[in-house]
This record gives structure tokens, sequence and C-alpha cells, in this order.
């Protein structure tokens, strides 16, 4: 019976010698009964400078608690077995992350020791630490970014979420892990949204598609990454966006539709040559004659000629270089030469810090109100030449009509004087006189107010 435990344990310590991993036999007070060759080149300690109850004190001390009621679980359940990871100082002086299974072999008469099986995993440590803190960086980086996010797996069943997908979605996370995502919005199927994933789910391709999805009256951009675990989708709210591009438009095709000319210009350059001009509209080529393409990069002032008003000019660059909004009206030239009266607003734009950037300016044909401007003022000084002469003429007459007036009542004053008259006679003169005196006063009243309206007659 001696021999056969004794070959038996010649034959179970050739075993481990030939291990690439190391084992240590402990006995039932933990303490080192043998340390097979790989184990002292694991942890660079032979069994001539190691203590045989020095176990426990080269495990690290935040290991060791830990380790040791596991030892003693072990300890009292034969044939059982456990497994744990933990630190234990190499002859260096580091510490090494060892794996190491435990094993009660005290009732194995070839054997009659805790059997502790390890190898050095702190390289795959290492590994899963550095894999660990990349991935808390993913995922502090997910939860905090202004996209949404969330990963479906080969069943189309999330599996992960974060913040944002919950704020657009509407959904707590209860509501979405683990749910096949068609069951969780049923109805988004059929929508650009489903076929997107759908074609990125099974031609394996990234796909980036625009939707509206009016439960959350929410416009959102879809970018679709397939993987070998299923999907990875990114969901960016667009809806200010859709609406500023619906509002720009809208301001697209006022501009494009309006009867007056838009142009716009760049800010810079007041000198020669002037500001670039960036934009015309279509009525800017009616009005004109000149096409977006014979204008653009080149200054408003090719536009002006002989007889656009300096005077306006100068004002205009005066209010341009002082960023202020300006009305004008002058004289500009088609591209066929034929000279046009412009009315037209000048407004600076501003960027988001307020720096302006550009010029706008609405222009309108107003010649043929200026014309007609013109001819009333035309007829107008017409009227007031021919007022003048009318003026002259009754002053001419006044003074003609009054002379033999001023005689006829003369006249009758001297009748007036004779005592031979009858009484009624008298009385006839009297009125003579007195109407007489009436028309020489109507007459002064004429000549008065002409010389008053016309100083050169006095």
């Amino acid at each position: 019976m001696n021999e056969n435990t004794e070959e038996g344990q010649l034959a179970f310590k050739k075993l481990i010698e030939q291990s690439s991993s190391g084992i240590t036999l402990l006995d039932a007070q933990f303490n080192v009964i043998y340390r097979s060759p790989s184990a002292e080149l694991i942890n660079g300690w032979d069994t001539s400078i190691r203590k045989k109850d020095d176990i426990p004190l080269n495990i690290h001390p935040d290991d060791r608690p830990r380790v040791n009621v596991l030892l003693k679980h072990v300890a009292r359940h034969p044939a059982s077995s456990e497994t744990c990871t933990f630190r234990s100082k190499h002859f260096n002086g580091n510490y090494i992350w060892l794996k190491c299974c435990f094993t009660n072999m005290l009732h194995e008469p070839n054997v009659n020791s805790i059997v502790c099986n390890f190898n050095d995993v702190s390289e795959q440590k290492l590994n899963e630490d550095q894999l660990n803190q990349k991935s808390e960086q993913i995922t502090e980086l997910l939860q905090t970014m202004t996209d949404g996010f969330f990963s479906l797996d080969k069943n189309l069943c999330y599996t992960y979420v974060n913040e944002q997908a919950l704020l657009l979605s509407h959904k707590t996370r209860e509501e979405l892990i683990g749910k096949y995502i068609w069951d969780v919005f049923p109805d988004v199927v059929g929508s650009a949204t489903y076929e997107a994933i759908r074609t990125a789910f099974n031609e394996k391709k990234y796909v980036c598609n625009q939707d509206y999805y009016a439960p959350s009256k929410l416009w959102q951009e879809n970018r679709i990454y397939p993987s070998a675990n299923g999907l990875s989708i990114f969901i960016r709210d667009i809806t200010i966006h859709k609406n500023e591009e619906r509002h720009l438009k809208l301001l697209e095709s006022v501009i494009t539709n309006t009867k007056d000319a838009v142009l716009i210009t760049e800010v810079e350059s007041f000198d020669f040559p002037g500001p670039r001009i960036l934009y015309v509209n279509e009525a800017f080529t009616h009005m004109t004659g000149y096409t977006a393409e014979e204008v653009l990069g080149r200054t408003p002032r090719m536009l002006q000629g002989p007889n656009t008003d300096k005077d306006e000019l100068k004002r205009m660059h005066d209010c341009i270089r002082n960023m202020e909004i300006c009305d004008f009206t002058i004289i500009n030239y088609k591209k066929n030469g034929e000279e046009f009266w412009v009315q037209f607003s000048l407004t600076p734009v501003s960027n988001e810090v307020g720096q302006f950037t550009h010029y706008i300016s609405i222009e309108r044909d107003v010649t043929e109100q200026k014309n007609q401007e013109l001819q009333r003022l035309k007829y107008l000084n017409a009227i007031e030449a021919q007022n003048i002469k009318f003026k002259e003429i009754s002053w001419m007459q006044s003074h003609v009509v009054r002379a033999p007036l001023a005689r006829l009542m003369g006249l009758i004053s001297l009748l007036d004087i004779s005592e031979e008259l009858p009484d009624e006679t008298k009385k006839i003169m009297d009125y003579v006189m007195q109407s007489a005196a009436e028309l020489d006063e109507v007459i002064h009243s004429i000549t008065l107010k002409t010389e008053i309206s016309n100083p050169k007659l006095n």
C-alpha cells in the first residue's frame, strides 16, 4: 500500500512538473508543501528563498481577505473547487495578476493537499482594464453627446440607448432595452426610416436618411451603421434646421419671384473698384439687361454713368461706410446704354456675432414715375409763367382803367359843387360817385395783390 502511494505521488509530481501552469500544493493550514518549476518561473520565487507560509503575505492587501475566505471555504468542502483572480507580489517587488483555481484534494491519498493551479494573467488583465476604460469613455461620450444613439442586436432588439435618444423618443430605458424595435414603434413601419433600417440590416451597408416623425413633431437625420452584432444608429434632431431651410426656401421664392430687383454685395472694398456683387435675381436681369453671369464678381458701379448724380453717390457711399440703412433715387444705365431712373433701398446684414458682412439692395425702375413727375413739374412751371403774365396784364390793365376813372370822379366832383342842379340830379350824381369810388377800390385791390405776388412790378 505504501509503495503504491509513493508511486502515485511520484507520478503526480511528474505530471505537475511538466505543466505550463504554476502549481503550488498547500497543506490544511495553507502552508506551501510544494511549488512546481513553472510556478517559480511565473512569480520569480524559488523554494530556497521563499518561506513555506508566505502565501497570504504575498497577496495584495486589498485582495487578501477575499482569497482567505475562498481558501477556507475550499478547505471545509472536500473535492470542492473555486477560481479567483488576485494580485500577488513578484520577486522583483511588483504585483502580477494571477488567475488561480483552488481544488481541495486533501482526501486523495496520492495528493493530500489543496492544489493551487494558476497562470499569470497580468497582460490579459491589463488589456481588460484598458478595454473597460475605453468602454467607459465611449459610454460617457455616448451619454453626453447631443446626438441620440442606440444599438440593435441581430434580432433588431435594443441593447443600448443613450440619454438623448430617450429624450427624442419619449421612452424610458426599460421600455426599450431588449424590445423589438417595430413592436415599440409600430407607426414607423413603412416609413423612410423603416426602409433605411431594413436596407442597412439586409445589405450590410451604411445608410443615411431624413424623416419626419409626426408623434414627436420631430425632423430627424438617421445615420445607420451595420456591424457584426446588429446595427448602430445615430439620430440628430434637425427640426430647427428644416424649419430654417423651409424659411430660406420661402425667402428665396419671394426674392426670385418679386418684381423688384434684388442685389446682394459684400461690404468690403468701399474704394475702387467697389464691393463685389454676389447675387442678383431675375428681376434685376429684366430691369438692366445684364444676366447674373455678367455681373457676379463685378461692382454695382458698372451701372452708373455720366448723368448719375455725383452728390447722391457721395451720400450713398457715406451711408455704406457707416453701415446705415439708406434710400436713393438716381440715374443708372442698362446694358444697351439706355438711361433709367432707379429707386433703391440699401440695408446692411450682420452675422451671428453682429459683424456686418453683406449689403442687400432692393431696387425698382421708377423711370415712368420720374418722367411723369418731370412732366408735371414742366406743366406747373408753364402755369406759373402764364400766371405771371396774367398778373402783369392785370397790373397794366388796372392802371389803364384807373386813369379815366379818376378823371370821371373829378368831373362828378365838379358837377356836385354846382347849386343849380336839381335835388334829384344831385342824388343821382351821389350814386354815380359812390359806384366810381367802389370801382376804384376794386382796381386798387387788384393792383396791390399783383404787386405783392410779383415784386418786379413795383
